[in-house]
């Protein structure tokens, strides 16, 4: 009898059972050869960003949740470029406790943002992403990595905001662009806490080769969008819905992340599904603002990994000569191929914002 069927049975009779973890796929949360406790878990009671062990074919994988719907959830190990097959509820064995450090973290943003309301309670703050995004979105703060909470605000409130984000001690860092998005840092003792104030609905790039097709006229006309079509919850603090929504997280998967990592397709994937998206409005707003080529990609790729349906994309897709074009620089595994993970150095950061340019000269609907 196979240490698996055991380990497999064991937990189906609702008890929790050591494992020993084989390989790097969850390095560091998971060391190779680490004995590992699975507690036993329902389909229903997984959550996006649990470590989950499942049970495919005679092994048992553990891999982080990514995405989840009523039917299927989609896991991938930290240091894995592609995703694993969907996952049914007959495979889903349990859990794995690696502690809840970075809810921890998501908790102290929001709890800092509340704090800054409160000292401008009339002043309008637009939700983009983020911890206080996650509670209101998933239902609970998820257990990943958090640098920053993005907020967008109106040009005329920033004297009311520098001040708030003063008395909490949070202090302006330089910026080479200050008319896009200006951060501000708080360093306690155990953590270093940054707010990024944004201006426009899609931070303009970094560079002035960049400004297509984000003309500082259409950004402000969409600014203007996203604030009537958000909604209002707990007085001044709003969130984009539906096609908005989803319209900030693909350009912002494409012009500011390069498809790089699946966590933001992820997210894509979690908003196409759950927020009552009238496809025909969506199509209409992205044409209005010349992005249909831009969204395709997030759109597409989050399909592809997640199974997610997107009406009437293939109408959308740029033509064959630019599709060629992109397919060079955008691969299998949604990075760019000379470097995993650019921006670590000034040299690579510098490719990385050539190779953007180049999607965008592609890519832009004249």
């Amino acid at each position: 009898m196979s240490s698996i069927y055991l380990i497999v049975s064991s937990l189906k009779k609702g008890h929790k059972t050591t494992f020993i973890s084989r390989g790097d796929s969850m390095f560091p949360l998971i060391p190779n050869n680490t004995k590992t406790i699975i507690t036993p878990k329902k389909f229903s009671e997984i959550k996006i960003y649990d470590i989950v062990a499942v049970k495919s074919q005679n092994k048992i994988i553990i891999h982080q949740c990514l995405f989840k719907n009523s039917q299927y959830l989609v896991c991938q190990g930290v240091n894995n470029h592609f995703v694993d097959p969907p996952a049914s509820p007959k495979q889903i064995l349990g859990t794995v406790d690696i502690g809840n450090y970075w809810k921890i973290i998501n908790l102290n943003y929001d709890f800092e943002l509340q704090k800054i309301h409160q000292l401008i309670p009339k002043v309008p703050i637009l939700i983009l992403k983020g911890a206080s995004w996650q509670k209101k979105f998933y239902g609970h703060y998820l257990n990943k990595s958090v640098s920053d909470i993005d907020i967008l605000i109106k040009k005329s409130n920033f004297a009311n905001l520098k001040k708030a984000l003063e008395i909490l001690d949070y202090h302006q860092l330089p910026s080479s662009t200050p008319s896009n998005e200006i951060s501000f840092v708080k360093k306690t003792s155990t953590q270093s806490l940054t707010i990024d104030v944004h201006f426009r609905a899609i931070r303009s790039a970094l560079n002035p080769l960049f400004r297509h097709p984000l003309e500082a006229k259409n950004m402000t006309k969409l600014t203007s969008e996203f604030w009537k079509s958000s909604s209002s919850q707990k007085d001044n603090l709003h969130f984009l819905k539906s096609e908005h929504l989803l319209l900030y997280f693909c350009l912002n998967s494409l012009f500011h992340h390069g498809l790089r990592g699946t966590d933001i397709l992820a997210t894509i994937s979690f908003i196409a599904t759950t927020e009552k998206i009238n496809w025909q409005n969506f199509w209409d707003l992205v044409k209005k603002y010349h992005f249909t080529n831009f969204v395709y990609y997030p759109l597409g790729w989050s399909s592809r990994l997640f199974k997610t349906k997107v009406p009437n994309l293939k109408h959308h897709r740029p033509n064959i000569f630019r599709r060629l074009l992109t397919k060079s620089l955008i691969n299998q595994y949604t990075v760019f191929r000379p470097f995993h993970n650019l921006s670590k150095d000034y040299l690579s950061s510098r490719i990385n914002v050539i190779l953007i340019f180049i999607i965008r000269l592609f890519l832009y609907e004249r």
